[in-house]
């Protein structure tokens, strides 16, 4: 042991400081235990709703989650360019063979068809045109 101003030391801590330590818990300790904590107020009973009990059948629900799938899909492909007018049938709906689906705007086949009848009035009058040139 050594000495450090004529106290006693072991390790870095004196013994006094030791000593003293050990007094202070001692006391928080002894001090603690004569003091009584007061009981605090019992809580009030909790409010409870009641009804009254009735028997009867109760339908039964089930929500789940899933996928269906029709039974025959089909794609739809438009065999001609064009807006569309009305849609003729419901996402999910059935439909039958044949049945109208689509209506398209039919003014730009209008317009191409008379451009067509009018090229072929052109091209039926022209051998007669030629034939009657000829003859004069």
């Amino acid at each position: 042991m050594k000495t450090l101003h004529g106290r006693v030391a072991r390790g870095n801590v004196s013994v006094a400081t030791y000593t003293t330590s050990i007094g202070i818990v001692a006391c928080t300790l002894i001090a603690g235990a004569c003091h009584k904590e007061a009981t605090p107020p019992a809580a009030p009973p909790p409010e409870v709703y009641v009804a009254p009990v009735i028997q009867r059948d109760v339908p039964v629900y089930l929500e789940l989650a899933g996928q269906t799938e029709g039974f025959q899909d089909v794609e739809i492909r438009a065999r001609v360019e064009g807006w569309l007018q009305t849609v003729s049938f419901r996402e999910g709906s059935f439909v039958r063979k044949g049945q109208l689906l689509y209506q398209i705007d039919p003014k730009p086949f209008e317009t191409s068809l008379a451009a067509a009848n009018g090229d072929f009035a052109t091209g039926r009058a022209r051998p007669e045109k030629s034939k009657k040139h000829f003859q004069r």
